[in-house]
């Protein structure tokens, strides 16, 4: 899952398995999923990730979550 800067193409066959979503909707997710797990400075990630967009961050989530993709 992840965002572009190409909103046109979410929705459509571009991609090789990965999920487009909006910028703001990969940010949304990430703070739900980094509050909800529980980890530190879960605010402090997310204001980080929105004021450099640049910097890929993987952040290893305390617990697994379950998703599913209709």
């Amino acid at each position: 899952i992840h965002g572009t800067n190409a909103p046109s193409s979410i929705g459509k066959a571009v991609s090789h398995g990965s999920i487009r979503a909006t910028n703001e909707s990969v940010l949304a997710l990430a703070a739900l999923l980094l509050q909800q797990t529980g980890v530190e400075r879960a605010s402090a990630i997310v204001q980080e990730s929105q004021e450099d967009r640049r910097t890929k961050r993987v952040i290893d989530l305390p617990q697994l979550v379950p998703i599913r993709v209709y």
